[in-house]
């Protein structure tokens, strides 16, 4: 059998795994605070026909054949995407590097309810908590950041740092900050859906092991009455889509041609 026909199928296979990767990345191009993937090739493993003669006076290189491409890695895409305003006053947008933490209250352990966020389109719930849309409660310098009483506060506002100043009723002022944090190696997080990153065994390497305040441990600024958009790149990623096609299509081809080929070499003797 030519092995050319398994290095096509190699490529069959490499390229349909990386065309879902790009995929992914434009069917989440209007997805709030997603962060691309990127898919990286490499070639497979090599057969060796004849070892390299290290004689200085006949030094014959080796011979080596190749079994094809495999994908070697999907690696995170973390660049910042654009900020758009919105007015609305529980937007918040980070513009750096850094990540909201949440905790989820329904989780069966502490390992398991923290999670990590770009998408800053929160809302105050029934219990005066800053959430998610999906009740994850965004954490702070005490905690969960919460409006003890909602009934009492007659306006609030958040800043770039992250402070969150509620006005009461009774003329006083009670002060939060949203905390952020940041990892050494984003790209071993977990994806979760909905947004979510988990750091499973720390792998990511948290920063200063938890929450910092905003601007600090690279994690950047806050954006009041802002949100993040995908940081997807269409005009990228259509040029991707047009080189796995073509790679497709090589990789098919060379799958029919040496198939011809083996044909011809069985029925020499018809």
């Amino acid at each position: 059998m030519l092995h050319s026909v398994f290095s096509g199928a190699s490529a069959l296979k490499t390229f349909t795994k990386g065309m879902e990767v790009v995929g992914n990345n434009v069917a989440n191009v209007n997805s709030l605070g997603f962060k691309g993937q990127r898919p990286e090739y490499t070639d497979g493993f090599y057969k060796t026909l004849l070892q390299a003669d290290s004689s200085p006076t006949n030094g014959a290189p080796g011979q080596h054949f190749g079994s094809g491409t495999k994908l070697g890695n999907v690696s995170g895409k973390f660049t910042q995407g654009s900020i758009q305003q919105t007015g609305v006053d529980t937007d918040l947008a980070i513009y750096g590097e850094g990540f909201f933490q949440v905790r989820d209250p329904n989780a069966d352990n502490d390992a398991d309810s923290t999670l990590f966020t770009r998408a800053g389109n929160f809302g105050w719930n029934a219990q005066g908590q800053l959430v998610t849309s999906e009740g994850f409660v965004v954490q702070g310098d005490n905690g969960d950041i919460l409006m003890e009483d909602l009934t009492q506060v007659e306006s609030f506002r958040f800043e770039k740092d992250g402070t969150l100043r509620m006005l009461m009723q009774d003329g006083t002022e009670q002060v939060q900050q949203v905390f952020l944090t940041n990892f050494q190696v984003p790209d071993k997080l977990t994806r979760e859906g909905n947004g979510y990153f988990a750091n499973r065994g720390d792998l990511a390497a948290q920063i200063d092991d938890g929450l910092v305040p905003p601007t600090t441990a690279g994690t950047g600024e806050i954006k009041p009455y802002s949100l993040e958009l995908s940081n997807v790149d269409l005009t990228g990623e259509f040029t991707s889509i047009i080189a796995n096609q073509r790679g497709f299509q090589a990789g098919a081809r060379i799958v029919t041609v040496s198939d011809a080929m083996y044909g011809e070499a069985v029925n020499l003797k018809r």
